[in-house]
């Protein structure tokens, strides 16, 4: 079960990533 805990975190930052990219790009816009 261990092995899973990085796959998870891994999966939460590229989320993350990608909600601070929309953020920039809807900032950008506006």
């Amino acid at each position: 079960m261990n092995s899973k805990i990085p796959e998870i975190l891994g999966i939460l930052d590229g989320y993350e990533k990608r909600v601070i990219l929309v953020i920039i790009e809807t900032e950008a816009m506006v």
